[in-house]
């Protein structure tokens, strides 16, 4: 062989080597990127989840105990600016607030005693008309009657100030309320042609169940809408304040009520546009449980992503608030963080009845809380529903008279207020409660009030 063709065997074999290595360099460096891909997928994963598990604990995990965020004084200022600001809406830029008109406001109480359980719901009807109606109605246990009263005010005499470091709400001779946060003292006066009822009472619990005013849920606010809108419109947004306690001394229709009876109040208030959607609450109060649980959209909706489900849960009689908040929407297209959410906060809250709701004998439902601290199993018992009251909640004649000369939106907004009727039940239940390793079981009153639509064909929420 010639040193010349030796030479290009050479060259030859020397290419080959080099393509062979160029090939195998180009595998490793695919294989280095593939595998840098992956590391970066991975830990992008562990970033998700640790940020939003800070993100959990900071805000959601609170949303369970909400007690533990709350002050009197917070609470105290917060229902002074919610209440005066019916008469003076500047009072809300306080909570950073633009009220330009209120469309729903109320004050509902509920009244237990061995005799009675008493109620007054004193709500504006609707933003189109200045109706307020004064609605007052009673169960005797003794004769299983009741007794209702509905009056029309005008929510222009509403009146709400602050006098001698009490808080007053007064609408003529028909309604007086009065709260000294000072000294944990309430009453309330009301006087119509069937019912005139006088309570003074001691209050020993202001614990709110919405976050949206606290500060930490404000910093919030400002990448998110925390103020529970029911419309897409500007400023809409809510504030619902309660507190418990025991009645001091009472008289229903001139007859003394005796001392340490129970009470519930709250008021609520909805700016441009918002309303109360259809709901479904149920509570025990007694001297030894508060057992609140709510239900926002209907029956069938109740578990649907989206749905909303507040609670308040406190042992009276050790004075210990176990739980308030509530539980959020679903996570069903997200399965991982229903996994995170559970295990972080491990709370299920149930609800099936085999009749709907504004049935006039709703005695066949069956209600669960189960959490780590309590689980609570509460169930109706047959032929022991009074269902006391009901009345189509928005609607009235002023406003219709007004239909036609609506805007479009407006109209489609009325149409679905007109179809929510309003209902309220005391009914007797069997509870179960196993709480610190005891269970106690019991019989209670459990008053029932509910938002539901009278045709299911009408939506009841507009955007």
């Amino acid at each position: 062989m010639k040193k010349s063709q030796l030479k290009q065997g050479i060259r030859k074999g020397t290419g080959l080597s080099r393509g062979t290595a160029l090939s195998q360099g180009n595998s490793l460096k695919k294989a280095t990127q593939l595998k840098f891909r992956y590391k970066y997928i991975l830990i992008s994963v562990i970033l998700i989840i640790v940020l939003y598990t800070i993100f959990y604990c900071i805000f959601l995990l609170p949303l369970s105990k909400l007690h533990e965020l709350q002050t009197k004084e917070w609470i105290t200022e917060i229902t002074e600016t919610i209440v005066l600001g019916v008469n003076d809406h500047s009072k809300f830029k306080a909570i950073n607030c633009k009220c330009d008109f209120i469309s729903f406001w109320y004050c509902y109480w509920f009244f237990s005693t061995k005799k009675y359980t008493a109620w007054i719901l004193f709500n504006l009807q609707n933003k189109f008309s200045d109706v307020i109606m004064l609605n007052v109605y009673l169960f005797d246990f003794s004769t299983k009657q009741k007794t209702v009263e509905s009056i029309p005010l005008n929510f222009k005499n509403l009146i709400t100030e602050k006098k001698n470091n009490k808080l007053i709400i007064r609408c003529g001779e028909h309604y007086h309320q009065e709260i000294d946060f000072i000294n944990n003292r309430s009453l309330i006066s009301i006087n119509t042609n069937k019912i005139r009822m006088n309570f003074e009472m001691d209050i020993d619990d202001y614990t709110t169940n919405q976050a949206s005013f606290l500060p930490r849920y404000q910093l919030l606010g400002k990448f998110l809408n925390v103020n529970a809108p029911t419309t897409r419109t500007p400023g809409d947004w809510m504030s619902d304040n309660p507190y418990i306690g025991k009645i001091r001394t009472g008289k229903i229709n001139n007859e003394i009520i005796e001392k340490n009876g129970d009470f519930w109040f709250d008021n609520f208030i909805g700016c441009n546009n918002n309303y109360l959607e259809p709901y479904a609450w149920f509570i025990v109060l007694n001297e030894d449980w508060m057992i609140y649980l709510l239900w926002f959209r209907t029956y069938n909706e109740r578990n649907e992503i989206g749905t909303t489900k507040p609670f308040l849960i406190k042992h009276r009689k050790t004075n210990t608030f176990l739980y308030s908040g509530a539980l959020g929407p679903d996570c069903r297209k997200v399965p991982i963080m229903n996994n995170i959410n559970y295990a972080l906060q491990p709370i299920r809250m149930t609800y099936n009845s085999n009749k709907p709701m504004g049935d006039l004998n709703y005695d066949d439902y069956n209600i669960t809380f189960k959490s780590s601290l309590i689980n609570i199993n509460i169930t109706s018992i047959k032929n022991e529903s009074n269902q006391v009251f009901k009345f189509k909640y928005y609607k009235n004649k002023e406003t219709d008279e007004k239909y036609s000369k609506m805007n479009e939106w407006d109209q489609k907004y009325y149409n679905v207020l007109e179809n929510i009727l309003f209902v309220e039940y005391v009914n007797m239940v069997n509870v179960t409660v196993d709480y610190k390793g005891n269970q106690e079981t019991f019989v209670a009153r459990q008053v029932i009030d509910a938002m539901y639509p009278e045709d299911y064909t009408i939506p009841t929420i507009i955007h």
